[in-house]
């Protein structure tokens, strides 16, 4: 049985990309084979293949989706240049200046702690907003997840019911003339 291409559909995914704002420029064209789409083109973000994405799955009909857009830039972007746009885009959020991005080969892995699990989703999406990002890794904590010095200490040292905010066990004495055997 034969892949059926889907002319209409074909048109109907490539117009909707062409009529996002974001994603006009990049002259990105759709091809569709039982409903499942495959595009192909250029963009320069990871979040822009993921918008992408989200555009292509929102048209009726689209089943499925198969990517074929690659993240590329105009010119030549190392890691380093990759990595000052990272946190160029890590500034513009109130914690910001709390992530240290690291970079290789367009692969930013997040290091730091921000205040919850929000805010790290919103790191996460900084960094792939990122011109040359081709991939994001999170090694962020939220504050509600880290301990103190103290309470660091004593969970390493002491694994007694103290340290685990548990009642201590009454010591067992033997009963008055019972046999201590």
């Amino acid at each position: 049985m034969g892949r059926a291409p889907d002319t209409g559909l074909s048109r109907e995914v490539t117009r909707a990309l062409q009529q996002d704002e974001g994603l006009a420029p990049y002259g990105l064209r759709a091809d569709v084979v039982d409903g499942v789409a495959r595009v192909q083109g250029l963009v320069e973000s990871l979040a822009e293949q993921r918008h992408m994405e989200e555009v292509v799955r929102s048209v009726p009909g689209v089943k499925g989706y198969e990517g074929a857009v690659s993240i590329s830039t105009d010119g030549t972007v190392d890691d380093a240049d990759v990595e000052m746009e990272v946190a160029e885009e890590l500034g513009k959020l109130p914690f910001g200046d709390d992530v240290t991005p690291q970079v290789s080969r367009g692969t930013v892995t997040l290091f730091g702690t921000v205040p919850d699990r929000e805010a790290a989703r919103q790191a996460e999406a900084a960094a792939a907003r990122a011109r040359g990002v081709t991939g994001v890794t999170s090694r962020l904590r939220a504050d509600a997840e880290v301990l103190t010095p103290e309470e660091t200490f004593h969970g390493q040292v002491r694994n007694d019911a103290d340290s685990r905010n548990e009642p201590r066990p009454e010591p067992t004495r033997p009963r008055p003339g019972a046999n201590p055997s």
